[in-house]
């Protein structure tokens, strides 16, 4: 029996920019102290590539205390301004990309998603 997949929501309402996300991110996930990505790019070494490298290799960071699988949920993304929305957008079809490479790469994949409504 797999594991359950956990629903984490996330509320949109008055986030400014992709940093706000990220705070709501690693809140959420229960990410070590001190971390806050504000770009694409560490947003999503955070989401997925810290979560698929877990069993691969020690980092010598503290685990989230939220493990895969999971599917992140922002709500409210209409009220958000087009900025935050399109670095939503970008996240999604990022974590996409990466679910495809990692397997082809490693012939497995991480179960994390983003769903935006």
């Amino acid at each position: 029996m797999g594991d359950v997949m956990k629903m984490i929501e996330l509320d949109s309402t008055g986030w400014k920019d992709l940093s706000d996300f990220g705070r709501a991110v690693h809140e959420s996930l229960g990410a070590p102290p001190g971390y806050n990505p504000s770009s694409v790019d560490a947003l999503l070494e955070a989401i997925y590539s810290d979560h698929a490298y877990a069993d691969i290799k020690q980092s010598g960071n503290e685990p989230y205390k939220v493990t895969q699988p999971f599917t992140l949920k922002v709500i409210n993304s209409a009220l958000a301004p087009q900025i935050v929305r399109d670095e939503l957008l970008l996240m999604q079809r990022c974590i996409a990309e990466a679910h495809q490479w990692f397997r082809q790469k490693w012939g497995r994949d991480v179960d994390i998603r983003l769903m935006i409504a």
